[in-house]
């Protein structure tokens, strides 16, 4: 009987590691997994269907260390950034190591009620477009506070603040 491990093979063509820890191809984001894809840049995902592709994984060694949480995992929204034949690097750091989120609208398996409060923060916000009239608005609390403030600094010692115990 063999009782050897199998071990999974890195994505990354002509990585030849087989002691780094593994990640998955990300299931979840689409959009995610197509910049992986995109980075890692091998012919062997072409035109396969995505529960081949997310069964397969890339090496640790592909990831900065700022991917990573103390448990070895990734951290949400990580990207392959080294060694990886499709990328040669941005600037921007955020966008080199994670891709954000897709909006949450959007996403498969929002709960209805996110939904519903999400469209319903949409139409709050188309109804404060318009125009504010001058004449109609009335100063902000922070504008009264302020005025406060600047009352009490010029009517200096003259006139005594009174405490509780006054």
């Amino acid at each position: 009987m063999n009782t050897s491990k199998r071990v999974l093979v890195c994505s990354v063509p002509e990585c030849t590691n087989t002691q780094a820890k593994r990640h998955f191809i990300p299931k979840k984001y689409e959009r995610i997994r197509k910049i992986w894809l995109q980075r890692i840049n091998n012919p062997i995902f072409v035109d396969k269907p995505s529960s081949y592709i997310t069964a397969k994984a890339v090496c640790d060694i592909h990831f900065e260390e700022i991917c990573k949480r103390d448990d070895h995992k990734l951290k949400n929204y990580s990207l392959p950034s080294l060694f990886v034949p499709g990328f040669a690097g941005v600037d921007d750091e955020k966008e080199r190591f994670f891709s954000f989120p897709p909006n949450p609208y959007e996403m498969k398996g929002t709960p209805p009620k996110v939904k519903r409060l999400l469209d319903s923060f949409k139409n709050e916000m188309r109804k404060r477009r318009k125009p504010l009239d001058i004449e109609e608005a009335e100063p902000s609390h922070e504008v009264i506070i302020h005025q406060q403030t600047l009352d009490i600094e010029e009517a200096g010692p003259s006139y005594p603040l009174q405490t509780a115990g006054n």
